[in-house]
């Protein structure tokens, strides 16, 4: 193949994938990590978290506050709610105090998942165990 063809070929090429990128973006800008979609995330996860599904108060959440974290697209989002009863996780089968208890979960969202999220500073909700 002539030297001149084939460089012609190689910039055409170089400067198809670029084009394509760009249009494949366009079409389809991909997940948007945002504020709103942190907090959307934050609650989703309280809700169907061991504590919460187990007596939460669905008429008591509130989103308290929202703070960026150093990281990129990284959000703490801080949420009241209320139990029925004192305790956290997954209470099935234990003796429990019938007193509605308030509790504040502080969730870190990061890229749209869920890496931390910690009650009343005393209670690691992934892990399902005490800090203390």
């Amino acid at each position: 193949m002539d030297m001149k063809v084939s460089v012609v070929l190689a910039l055409i090429v170089a400067g198809f994938f670029p084009l394509t990128s760009l249009v494949v973006w366009q079409l389809n800008p991909g997940v948007s990590y945002t504020e709103e979609t942190a907090v959307e995330v934050a609650l989703s996860y309280m809700r169907g978290a061991p504590t919460f599904r187990f007596d939460g108060i669905p008429a008591s959440v509130q989103v308290v506050k929202v703070e960026t974290v150093r990281s990129p697209w990284t959000w703490e989002v801080s949420i009241s709610f209320e139990c029925r009863h004192s305790g956290y996780g997954d209470r099935t089968g234990m003796v429990l105090a019938q007193v509605i208890t308030p509790h504040l979960m502080r969730v870190t969202v990061e890229k749209g998942v869920v890496v931390e999220a910690v009650i009343d500073g005393a209670w690691d909700e992934l892990a399902q165990r005490s800090l203390g």
